[in-house]
């Protein structure tokens, strides 16, 4: 059997967005989603769901979100595991989003500083589509909760 010592890594890093909220007017949802033709590109990215099914899909062991006490968490896949949370309740319908890209570190390699640098990771480091998902967690008319971006490594 080998042994590795010291610093020994296989992973890389991603941007990322995460987003949970409870739905606040259903029908301008959709059609925010459909005018922007936000589901298609995000297929499994974006979730919509009862409070039932979100207390099911909780106990999944896969299940990228989680609820604690009386918030719903979802946590970005990246090692300093950022998360953003609102209060749970089950008769509400939430909008979940956990969106990663997969970069690589040559893409956050700071040559000037020898060393990974996320800190150029705005809004406008987003692509037209991702924005239109971070402005969606912004409009208080349809959607009440709480959004997060940004890039760390991803493994």
């Amino acid at each position: 059997m080998k042994i590795r010592q010291g610093f020994v890594s296989n992973s890389s890093s991603s941007s990322f967005i995460i987003g949970i909220g409870k739905i606040k007017n259903k029908k301008k949802l959709n059609d925010y989603l459909e005018k922007n033709d936000l589901k298609k590109f995000f297929n499994w990215d974006i979730e919509i769901l009862n409070g039932k099914e979100l207390i099911e899909e909780s106990k999944n062991s896969y299940s990228h979100f989680s609820i604690l006490s009386d918030k719903i968490y979802v946590e970005a896949m990246v090692n300093s595991c950022p998360s953003v949370s609102i209060k749970f309740n089950k008769k509400n319908e939430y909008l979940i989003f956990n969106h990663g890209n997969d970069e690589g570190d040559s893409y956050f390699y700071d040559n000037f500083l020898d060393e990974l640098n996320y800190n150029n990771v705005d809004y406008d480091y987003f692509s037209e589509k991702e924005q239109k998902m971070i402005d969606l967690f912004k409009n208080k008319e349809i959607i009440d909760g709480n959004y997060l971006f940004g890039a760390d490594r991803n493994g």
